[in-house]
């Protein structure tokens, strides 16, 4: 298994490098750090791998990035496995919550008294923990804001699974 990665060297995401990585049983090896994160210099990387040892990769791990999953699929084939990491996938799941959550909570601010929306403060904090960190007040908000609104509950749901 190889993973490959993007590195941001600065703040403002514009100079990246690619990071590519090897997983022999449990050991992980890096084998190399490219200059950049262009398809063209994960190939050229890729295809430097001799073909015998090429064989023997049976998935890749990247995260979401076109340029290394592609580089990935033109070099090793059909064959390969391509996994997205978690991490990017659990990031894409808690931004659609966040994005529902304050969808949710504007429609509830036009609708719930001012005395029954001030019961909703802290959701945002609530909604990003998992559910075996919430305290006792995190709860409550939860129990409070799912009773005005099944569909976030059913994404918190979702999303923690």
């Amino acid at each position: 298994m190889i993973g490959l990665d993007e590195i941001a060297l600065k703040k403002g995401h514009r100079d990246f490098v690619a990071s590519i990585t090897g997983r022999i049983e449990t050991e992980t090896v890096i084998l190399g750090v490219l200059p950049d994160r262009k398809k063209a210099t994960v190939k050229a990387f890729l295809s430097g791998i001799p073909q015998r040892v090429r064989q023997t990769i049976h998935s890749v791990c990247a995260d979401m990035y076109e340029g290394l999953v592609n580089a990935a699929k033109e070099v090793l084939g059909k064959r390969v496995k391509i996994v997205i990491d978690r991490f990017h996938v659990a990031k894409l799941y808690r931004s659609g919550l966040d994005s529902l959550r304050k969808q949710e909570l504007k429609r509830l601010k036009q609708e719930l008294s001012e005395e029954s929306y001030s019961q909703l403060k802290g959701t945002m904090w609530a909604l990003r923990k998992s559910e075996e960190t919430l305290t006792d007040d995190d709860k409550d908000v939860l129990v409070c804001l799912f009773g005005h609104s099944p569909c976030l509950k059913m994404a918190y749901g979702f999303c923690n699974e």
